[in-house]
């Protein structure tokens, strides 16, 4: 994650003091030496980020970018083994992502908002695009099951592309399609059993490897 004022997120210096003012309740004095602090440090970023990946691919870990604003980011990450763009803030960083064979993650919240944070491109728009593989929480986990039914309730998906995008997609990104991500004979059997009422989705049953380990209310549903 690289939030340097200048890029990513916040291309707009003023994107960077709306937010950390609001969130962090910093006065534009503090602002401007968070900043400072922040444009000098990016010089030498990339030698600790190539440090950083060449470490976590010699350990088989998987990564992914965040906040990519532009084709060449995109590509420069592509050459050093990243598989996911994390919240592409630019339609053409997302375009070159899926070009790239790059896994392209959206946030939850912002689906269900409309739009992002920072005024940077939405979810929604993505994911009708094409631009879009895979549903993340973001900083809000719940958002997850609620973004799923919003995508097919405004026609932007259908309920089994979207459900797809927030379970068998991540699976295959993260190459644990072999037992996770649908349902089918030899997959583990962790499922949700969901019940909608005024488009509120409202989850009645847990089972993690088959095994039942949330219920409730099941009478009123049976």
């Amino acid at each position: 994650m690289d939030h340097t004022p200048g890029q990513g997120q916040f291309k707009e210096i003023s994107l960077f003091k709306n937010y950390f003012g609001t969130v962090y309740k910093k006065n534009d004095l503090e602002l401007d030496e968070i900043i400072n602090r922040k444009i000098l440090r990016s010089n030498t970023k990339a030698i600790y980020l190539d440090y950083l990946i060449e470490k976590s691919n010699s350990a088989g870990i998987f990564l992914a970018s965040h906040d990519d604003d532009s084709r060449e980011k995109v590509e420069w990450f592509k050459k050093r083994g990243i598989i996911i763009s994390e919240f592409p803030v630019s339609l053409e960083a997302a375009k070159a992502a899926k070009e790239n064979g790059i896994y392209v993650c959206v946030g939850a919240p912002n689906i269900l908002r409309g739009k992002s944070q920072a005024n940077n491109l939405s979810a929604r728009d993505l994911i009708s695009y094409g631009y879009a593989d895979i549903i993340c929480s973001d900083y809000s986990p719940m958002s997850i099951i609620h973004s799923i039914f919003t995508l097919e309730r405004l026609g932007i998906l259908s309920l089994h592309e979207s459900v797809k995008m927030a379970t068998l997609n991540p699976a295959r990104a993260m190459k644990m399609d072999n037992n996770k991500g649908s349902i089918e004979i030899g997959k583990d059997a962790d499922l949700l059993l969901v019940d909608i009422n005024k488009d509120v989705p409202r989850i009645l049953m847990t089972l993690v490897k088959g095994k039942i380990i949330h219920a409730s209310n099941l009478h009123s549903f049976f």
